[in-house]
C-alpha cells in the first residue's frame, strides 16, 4: 500500500496554524484577565481572519488537502468552540460574583458555570459532521461555528461599550440620537448582562443552531450568477453599514439577521419548489382538456 507524503507547512496550513494560535492566546488571556475580555474577543476575531484566509489560499493555490481539511476543523474547535466558551464562562463567573471555582460553591452554581461545555460539544459534533457531510459545499447546514463565535465574542464588547461613542458617531453622521437609546444601553449592561440567566438561553440556542440542519448561505463569493451569488455581497454590505452605525452592538444583530435571512430564503425556496411540483402535477390535467 502506497503512502503519499504529507505536506505539513503549506501556506493554507500555516494560516490554519495561525488560526489555532490566536484561539489559544484568546483562551490564555481570558483565564489570566477575567475582568477584561475585550482582547480575548479581538484574538478570536483574528482567528476568523486566518480562517477566511486559509480557505482562500487553498482555493487560489489549488492546495486543498485531506490534512488541511482536518486541521481546519481542529483549529475551528479551539478558536470558535473552546475560546468563546471560556469567554462565556468568565462572564458567568462575573454574573455569579464568583472569583475562583472551588468545591465550596453550590452545585447549582457549578452547573451554571460549566454550561458553556454544552456549546463546545455541539461545536465539536458540527465540525466532525462537516468533514464527512458531502452536502455542505458552498452552503451550510446549520450555523457555522465562526458565526456562533462572533455572537459570543460580541458579548464582552457590548458589555464594556461606552455609550458616549454612539454620541460621537451621531455627531459625525449628523443624526439626532435619542437619549432613550443611551439609557437602553446602560440598562442592558447593568441590569441584563450582569445576570447569569441572560447567558444560559444563548448557550442552548446557539448549540441547537450549529447542529440543526437549517440550510444557510455561505459568505464565499462564487463565480456563478444568480441571486445566490449576490447574497454574500448584499449581506456583507448591510453588515458593514450596521457596524458603522451601531459599532459593537451591530454584531449580535448581524448574526440574528444572518439566521433570519437564511430562514426566509429557505421558506421562499420551499414555497417555490412546492408551486413547481403542483404545476407539474396539474399540467397533464390541463392538457387533457384539449
Amino acid at each position: 500500500m502506497s503512502f503519499k507524503r504529507i505536506k505539513y507547512f503549506t501556506i493554507p496550513n500555516i494560516l490554519t496554524l495561525m488560526n489555532i494560535s490566536a484561539g489559544m492566546m484568546s483562551i490564555i488571556y481570558a483565564f489570566e484577565n477575567p475582568t477584561n475580555l475585550r482582547y480575548s474577543a479581538y484574538l478570536i476575531a483574528f482567528a476568523m481572519v486566518f480562517d477566511f484566509l486559509d480557505g482562500l489560499a487553498a482555493r487560489l493555490l489549488n492546495a486543498k488537502s485531506a490534512i488541511g481539511k482536518e486541521l481546519d476543523s481542529l483549529a475551528d474547535l479551539v478558536s470558535f468552540g473552546v475560546a468563546p466558551a471560556v469567554i462565556v464562562f468568565q462572564l458567568l463567573k462575573s454574573a455569579l460574583k464568583i472569583d475562583h471555582l472551588t468545591l465550596n460553591i453550590p452545585i447549582t452554581d457549578i452547573l451554571i458555570l460549566l454550561s458553556p461545555i454544552i456549546y463546545v460539544m455541539a461545536a465539536a459534533l458540527r465540525l466532525a459532521k462537516f468533514n464527512i457531510d458531502t452536502r455542505q459545499g458552498n452552503n451550510f447546514l446549520g450555523l457555522p461555528t465562526p458565526a456562533a463565535a462572533a455572537f459570543f465574542i460580541s458579548l464582552p464588547l457590548v458589555k464594556d461599550f461606552n455609550p458616549d461613542d454612539l454620541l460621537v458617531l451621531s455627531v459625525m453622521l449628523d443624526i439626532d440620537l435619542p437619549i432613550a437609546v443611551i439609557f437602553m444601553i446602560l440598562g442592558l449592561q447593568v441590569f441584563v448582562m450582569e445576570k447569569f440567566y441572560f447567558y444560559l438561553p444563548l448557550i442552548i440556542i446557539f448549540s441547537v443552531l450549529v447542529l440543526i440542519e437549517l440550510p444557510m448561505f455561505s459568505l464565499k463569493f462564487t463565480k456563478t450568477g444568480g441571486r445566490r451569488s449576490r447574497t454574500p455581497i448584499i449581506f456583507l454590505s448591510l453588515s458593514a453599514f450596521l457596524f458603522i452605525l451601531m459599532q459593537w452592538f451591530a454584531i449580535p444583530l448581524i448574526i440574528v439577521l444572518y439566521v433570519l435571512s437564511a430562514v426566509v430564503q429557505d421558506v421562499v425556496h420551499f414555497s417555490r419548489d412546492n408551486n413547481l411540483i403542483r404545476n407539474d402535477d396539474d399540467e397533464p390535467q390541463f392538457l387533457a382538456k384539449f
